[in-house]
């Protein structure tokens, strides 16, 4: 009976205890839950985001009364993305119907420009509209009317001079972001960037010549080797997918320039060498990591064969050894 009333005691004492610590906790202003602090917070958060969809609902509707169509759509993909009520989502909704009746508008322009077999005009208008206006209904369908025109025999020329000019601007925006201030710039370079008015005449002109060989070559000699090569594969490219076109027949001419340039050739050929000798040490390294240790051997001994006086090839003769250590 005894130990029973001392168990009990103690129960009673650390009960207690606890208690009091409890209440001191609640005490202390360090420790106390203040009531609708979570919620301020969210309601600031809520309203600087109403402000700032706001503001790029107010800069579109700027820019779409400008016709800066372009303009408008960025401003109002901001503005859904920072939405917080449906008011605002009406209101951005609203003005994308503006921006898909001017894309119809413009695309039935192009059509009709199309239909008049005037097809560099149609296909550049069809290339603005799907770039200017994203997701609207008539962007996918003019997008789509340059892949068409790519099996029409009548409009494969233009089509085939319109991407040929793209990839060959996508190798000048390469250019400019490595050298952003060349000594002698291209001449009458073409825009990278789409304009938002249809245009009156076709910017396919076979006389005209955006990046001049020894200009363009000037500028890719003064990059690192690896992005010179880089570009050198996209211009074999537009070389040989596009022959017959003023942007293939330029690519061409640089690739055979280049080509006779000795001392790059020569650097070239030692990077394409360090480029297979990385890959083979990947491919028997992934072996090795497979569990395959044989086919693993084989590659290592391969490397060493084909790179000898490697870096690559040192790793190879450290992995085998280590492959016959573990037999």
């Amino acid at each position: 009976m005894t130990r029973y009333l001392l168990t009990f005691t103690c129960v009673v004492i650390l009960t207690n205890q606890i208690c009091a610590q409890v209440r001191g906790s609640l005490q202390d202003p360090k420790t106390q839950v203040r009531f609708g602090e979570g919620t301020a917070d969210g309601d600031e958060r809520t309203r600087e985001r109403r402000e700032a969809a706001e503001k790029e609902l107010a800069s579109a509707r700027a820019y779409i009364t400008e016709e800066k169509w372009l303009q408008g759509r960025r401003s109002l993909d901001s503005a859904m993305r920072l939405a917080v009520d449906d008011p605002q989502r009406k209101q951005i909704t609203a003005l994308y119907k503006e921006l898909a009746s001017e894309a119809q508008r413009q695309l039935d322009e192009a059509k009709s420009a199309y239909e008049k077999k005037k097809y560099a005009e149609a296909i550049e208008a069809f290339a603005r509209i799907g770039s200017v206006f994203g997701r609207a209904p008539a962007a996918v369908k003019a997008r789509r009317a340059i892949e068409e025109a790519e099996h029409d025999p009548d409009a494969r020329s233009a089509a085939q001079e319109h991407r040929a000019s793209m990839q060959e601007k996508l190798i000048e925006k390469m250019l400019s972001a490595s050298d952003p201030h060349p000594t002698s710039a291209p001449t009458s370079q073409p825009t990278s960037q789409p304009t938002s008015q249809p245009a009156s005449q076709p910017t396919s002109n076979p006389t005209s010549n955006p990046t001049s060989a020894p200009t363009r070559l000037s500028r890719i000699k003064r990059l690192p080797l690896p992005r010179q090569l880089e570009i050198m594969e996209r211009l074999k490219r537009i070389s040989s997918k596009f022959p017959d076109t003023p942007a293939g027949k330029r690519a061409a001419d640089d690739v055979e320039a280049m080509k006779a340039d000795e001392a790059y050739m020569a650097s070239e050929a030692k990077l394409r060498r360090a480029h297979q000798a990385q890959r083979a040490l990947k491919k028997a390294e992934m072996y090795e990591k497979a569990g395959l240790t044989a086919k693993a051997v084989r590659y290592y001994e391969e490397l060493i064969e084909d790179f000898p006086n490697t870096p690559e090839a040192a790793k190879a003769k450290a992995k085998l050894t280590v492959v016959e250590l573990q037999k």
